[in-house]
């Protein structure tokens, strides 16, 4: 997990380079297309690491690993590729040369981090939670010198280079965690619809949170949506915590049930100290921020952490009791409703009440869920 972390505030670090390096329409874009990118990172997530770690270990082989490989690369890289195009495509982006290329790198670089959530999963099968961890160290071990000289050089384009190791370490943890598996196990019938099941339902829990930025992009352009992008941008590397320590609790759950209610409490009580914290240094450091940064969407997006980080959890309950249909549902749900808000805030006051659709459908998500959840356990019981 402090693996983890590091990553993301190697992100944070390559967020605040972007910055410095750029001005104007050129900083609007990148900041934005930085934030989409990670948007679009969630949103085509194939589910197969998920589902990977639900397996039980017998039933995890080479072709079963490599099918779930196969189609989280594919997905990636259409995101990475929507992502950019809807950046450069939208009102007020930059052309210039260097932002664009800086921009695919990134790109390139976000398909293979992502991807290799999934490379590494067969890792905690075994309980090697060291050996999971270690691609991240790796990762900062390369990446960060990169942008630690782009920005003592004062030079924009040094940050394509960071797609690099990405590449390179992607492979890598893929044909390692390759290696130990069985080639004689079974893939079960209609696996790769199986696998897309996970990752619908993580598409729809994750549209729900993406869509004010992704919508607000594609309508507004990129000069109106800098100060969401860059609150969005900030604020979830802090989702790497509940992310990391949910999936982890996914093959604990299958052996033995926890409260959700506490469960979630504990999540939603972490979430709120670090917000809380957060809060506070960006009050004190206001004079200290760029013209992009917006202090009340900052905020707004803030009150959403607690309950984000809460229903994490409620996700991780429901992937490790076999609910997987309840958290697609409820993302169903919720994906309905926040299409509206958004729809509602455009028209209304984008700058002001797409923040808010973010905090408002968190909410919805909680409550959706929970019920669904609480219906079944109560079927379950009485079925027993």
């Amino acid at each position: 997990m402090l693996a983890a972390g590091g990553t993301r505030l190697l992100q944070l670090f390559l967020l605040f380079v972007l910055i410095q390096l750029s001005s104007g329409t050129a900083q609007n874009t990148l900041v934005t297309g930085f934030a989409l990118l990670s948007s679009f990172a969630i949103f085509t997530d194939s589910g197969g690491s998920n589902y990977l770690l639900q397996l039980d270990e017998g039933r995890l082989g080479r072709r079963v690993f490599a099918r779930a490989m196969g189609l989280h690369v594919l997905l990636a890289v259409a995101g990475g590729a929507a992502a950019s195009a809807i950046t450069l495509n939208a009102r007020g982006a930059s052309h210039d040369a260097a932002v664009v290329t800086v921009l695919l790198a990134l790109a390139v670089a976000q398909t293979a981090e992502s991807t290799m959530r999934t490379a590494r999963a067969p890792s905690l099968h075994g309980g090697r939670d060291v050996a999971y961890a270690l691609p991240d160290l790796v990762l900062i071990g390369l990446k960060g010198p990169l942008v630690l000289v782009a920005l003592v050089t004062g030079v924009l384009p040094v940050l394509a280079f960071v797609a690099i190791p990405s590449l390179v370490l992607g492979t890598v943890t893929y044909l390692i965690n390759r290696r130990p598996l069985r080639r004689d196990v079974p893939v079960q019938r209609k696996l790769t619809l199986t696998i897309l099941e996970y990752g619908v339902s993580g598409s729809l829990s994750s549209f729900y949170s993406q869509a004010p930025l992704v919508l607000g992009t594609a309508v507004l352009g990129v000069s109106m949506m800098a100060p969401l992008a860059l609150a969005f941008r900030i604020v979830q590397p802090l989702e790497i915590l509940p992310a990391t320590v949910s999936q982890q609790l996914i093959p604990r759950l299958r052996r033995r049930r926890f409260a959700p209610v506490r469960v979630w409490a504990w999540f939603a009580m972490t979430g709120l100290v670090i917000a809380a914290v957060l809060a506070l240094l960006a009050v004190g450091f206001s004079d200290a921020v760029p013209a992009s940064f917006d202090l009340v969407v900052f905020l707004v997006i803030l009150t959403s952490v607690p309950v984000k980080f809460g229903n994490y959890a409620l996700v991780a309950t429901a992937i490790g009791h076999g609910l997987v249909r309840s958290r697609l549902v409820a993302a169903a749900v919720v994906g309905v409703m926040t299409l509206a808000a958004v729809a509602a805030a455009l028209v209304w006051a984008p700058s002001t009440a797409l923040p808010a659709v973010t905090v408002a459908s968190e909410l919805f998500l909680l409550v959706t869920l929970s019920g669904l959840l609480h219906r079944r356990t109560e079927t379950a019981k009485v079925i027993a």
